[in-house]
């Protein structure tokens, strides 16, 4: 800032000198074409009238008596009086100063790091899926695959004994006799029971039964229509159900209800 301004001061001043010099110069030219002009302080119509100073001694400041001037001769002058210019001082351009720029800070990148790659072991490739299955179409069979059907119909309680018991009757729901039913448990071998022609028991609920306890018995029974007494070739799907050794409350059953039906 105060750089600028004295930069500013010498250029203002250098002009003021040179406008200076030059109107210098242009007065005394114009005083030496003409000398009787008002800016000559001492023009030549009044030198002559300052009194002249004796010089013959005759006292400080004594004034001589004034002698007049006689001319004599003849004033010779040239064929033209040509006045001769006088060369006039051209002021000399000064040097402009140039102002000096200002250092401006260039921010100076900072490298970013560079990340080094690293050898990364690539996982196996997984293995190719398994081709997908092929669907085989099985007609379906235009009658049923077994002789006969088994259904669980339900579990009963009975504080006194334990057993299985139901139906083997054809598709119109008549009674079929002479059809064993095997039933066992796993470890023991079991027993086979025979149907009869004619149902019995409560509102006709049976044509064949199993005891298996006189008491409440807790097991896991199978059943299935065989081929014979003693048989285990079975005509028939197998059916499981359960019995407990308590007859009152939730879970509780003794006596367990199949009926089998002939499918044809």
């Amino acid at each position: 800032m105060l750089r600028g301004m004295s930069d500013r001061l010498a250029l203002a001043l250098t002009l003021l000198f040179v406008f200076l010099s030059i109107t210098l110069c242009l007065c005394y030219a114009a005083i030496f074409v003409s000398p009787e002009i008002a800016l000559n302080p001492f023009p030549p119509s009044k030198a002559a009238l300052n009194p002249v100073i004796a010089e013959d001694g005759a006292g400080a400041g004594a004034l001589s008596s004034p002698q007049p001037i006689r001319p004599t001769g003849t004033p010779t002058f040239p064929p033209t009086w040509t006045p001769t210019p006088t060369a006039t001082a051209t002021a000399t351009p000064t040097r402009t100063l140039t102002p000096t720029p200002t250092f401006t800070w260039t921010p100076t990148d900072t490298p970013t790091p560079t990340q080094t790659p690293t050898n990364t072991p690539r996982p196996p490739k997984p293995p190719p899926p398994p081709p997908p299955p092929t669907f085989t179409f099985t007609p379906y069979p235009t009658e049923p695959t077994s002789l006969w059907k088994g259904t669980l119909i339900a579990t009963w309680v009975n504080c006194g004994s334990t057993g299985l018991f139901g139906k083997v009757r054809g598709p119109a729901g008549d009674p079929i006799g002479g059809v064993w039913v095997h039933y066992w448990a796993d470890g023991w071998d079991g027993a086979w029971a025979e149907s009869k022609s004619d149902y019995w028991g409560e509102a006709g609920d049976r044509n064949w039964d199993g005891l298996l306890a006189n008491f409440p018995k807790a097991g896991r029974w199978h059943a299935a229509i065989a081929a014979g007494e003693g048989s285990h070739e079975y005509l028939s799907n197998t059916v499981t159900a359960d019995t407990s050794d308590f007859c009152e409350g939730h879970g509780a059953s003794q006596w367990i209800e199949i009926e089998f039906v002939r499918n044809y």
